[in-house]
């Protein structure tokens, strides 16, 4: 998968949002949590983004992508959990949660 091809499935108009956010909601894709506990998710980013270093110098690419794509997703979901009260593993649930 490319960025075009995400960007393409992602709804473009409010009431396309709203209607993609509220199925994320009826398939339970938010998993309550404690808003306290979002700096375990942060951390989560943290920890993913640090160990692309050692990839990075190594120049195994694909892993530098991986480790950055999910601290970026535990990123949000950290902001999430601060401020919604929940979290997703369902990556454009997650990104549709953020507007």
């Amino acid at each position: 998968m490319v960025i075009e091809d995400l960007i393409s499935t992602l709804p473009k108009k409010k009431e396309g949002i709203d209607k993609a956010y509220e199925n994320c909601c009826k398939n339970r894709k938010f998993i309550p949590v404690k808003k306290e506990d979002f700096s375990d998710y942060l951390e989560k980013a943290k920890s993913d983004l640090a160990n692309t270093k050692t990839d990075f110098e190594n120049q195994a690419w694909d892993w530098v992508i991986i480790k950055c794509y999910y601290a970026i997703h535990h990123a949000i979901n950290a902001l999430l959990v601060k401020s919604q009260g929940f979290y997703s593993k369902d990556h454009i649930c997650a990104i549709l949660a953020l507007n």
